[in-house]
């Protein structure tokens, strides 16, 4: 009995065994299965293998975890932070001024203008000189006069100020152009013409002060404008009138000299004068020899009174003869008297052509003097700036939406480079 219950006993310990060693290598099969998959699966990455066998990381993956700690920290969330307590407990709130104006023209409304052919030129002069002035606005030249007008320091500078949008004190021009850029808008509209200039400051007073000193100044550039145009103009009309009294004068003096040396005060009275008296001449000559044919059927040619009509018919024969070679033979060192007249024409001809000149610049002297003395183009505003309220800057959504679009992007590549690099690697 004792035998059996050995022999089953030691049945039961042979069997035993091999059931539980049948389990566990299916268990061991099975985990063996599923880490070639893993191991397969992680293939291309060491980093992965390491893993999934439990072996310790290497110092190359540790620093790139701690590289994408520090990225995350430093271009994510440090800055969210920083830019939270700056915007809402830090900056300084910004107030902005605005004022609206347009340019104008006094040209279509002369006496002398002509529409629409003026008009159309006005119209072109007003849209180059709207340019030249929001030009002027964003130019160097503003933030210049502007720094010698109210000190830029003083506005910008105060210790008020967050460090962040202080402009330092003692900058270059440039430096300061550049500082102003962010805190001066100008926009000029393409169908209206109408130019919104907006300016910032830290205090509602300074702004107002700032904008009413810029708009000031760009009076002033296109007041500059317009006497340097009409200056230059009248200028060039005072010229040229000169020049045509001048070359009056001349001919004038000329033709006054060419009858103190003729005698001739005028051609045509001289020649009209001459005609008439061979006129009167040759009539009386008709008359004495019909006198004297009369006499002859009566006496002789011997009689006295035929030898004296015949005297004064010689005389009067001469008479005639003397102021015909005076109108057809030459007169001294003046010719004939149509010679005369051909040089008193060519300087009437002279006279008129001067008249004319000296008109025509006497007009444009006139005109450019009363161009002179009226202004051609000036501002006129119709939206005066008002003393802000409420500050505009800065939105803290709107920065804050900014910022974290920023670091997210940021964070986002430099992850991304991160990742490739140790991927690389690996």
């Amino acid at each position: 009995m004792s035998d059996e219950n050995g022999q089953n006993a030691l049945t039961q310990s042979q069997t035993g065994p091999p059931v539980q060693s049948e389990t566990d290598t299916g268990q061991v099969s099975e985990h063996l299965r599923q880490a070639a998959r893993t191991l397969a699966m992680q293939s291309g990455s060491r980093r992965g293998i390491y893993r999934v066998l439990g072996l310790r990381p290497r110092r190359r993956d540790l620093a790139f975890r701690l590289a994408f700690v520090m990225t995350f920290l430093l271009c994510l969330a440090f800055p969210l932070l920083a830019g939270t307590f700056y915007y809402l407990g830090y900056v300084t709130p910004q107030y902005e001024a605005e004022t609206r104006f347009v340019l104008r023209s006094a040209l279509p409304a002369l006496p002398n203008s002509q529409t629409p052919r003026d008009a159309n030129i006005a119209s072109l002069k007003i849209v180059q000189d709207t340019l030249v002035v929001a030009n002027f606005l964003e130019s160097p030249s503003l933030v210049q006069q502007l720094d010698a007008e109210v000190d830029l320091d003083s506005v910008y500078s105060r210790s008020e100020i967050d460090a962040l949008s202080r402009l330092s004190p003692g900058q270059s021009l440039e430096d300061k152009t550049r500082y102003f850029e962010d805190f001066i808008d100008v926009h000029v509209s393409k169908v209206s013409g109408i130019i919104t200039l907006k300016a910032r400051a830290f205090t509602p007073q300074d702004a107002q002060s700032i904008i009413q000193q810029i708009f000031a100044m760009a009076e002033d550039r296109v007041n500059r404008l317009n006497s340097e145009i009409w200056t230059s103009v009248l200028e060039v009309a005072e010229r040229n009138f000169e020049t045509a009294s001048e070359q009056l004068r001349a001919v004038r003096t000329r033709y006054g000299e060419l009858q103190n040396a003729s005698g001739v005060f005028s051609v045509e009275l001289e020649a009209k004068a001459l005609t008439e008296v061979l006129y009167v001449l040759r009539k009386e000559l008709i008359d004495l020899k019909n006198r004297r044919a009369s006499l002859l059927l009566e006496v002789s040619e011997t009689h006295i009174s035929v030898v004296h009509l015949n005297r004064s018919i010689s005389v009067r024969q001469d008479q005639v003869e003397s102021l015909k070679a005076e109108l057809a033979s030459a007169q001294s060192a003046f010719g004939t008297l149509s010679d005369s007249q051909q040089l008193f024409d060519e300087l009437e001809v002279k006279i008129d052509v001067a008249q004319e000149r000296f008109k025509l610049t006497a007009g444009e002297l006139e005109q450019a003097k009363l161009m002179n003395t009226v202004q051609m183009l000036y501002l006129e505003r119709f939206m005066l700036p008002a003393l802000p309220q409420d500050s505009v800057y800065p939105v803290v959504t709107w920065e804050l939406a900014k910022l974290i679009v920023l670091c997210l992007a940021v964070w986002g590549l430099m992850a991304l480079g991160l990742g490739l690099l140790q991927k690389r690697l690996d």
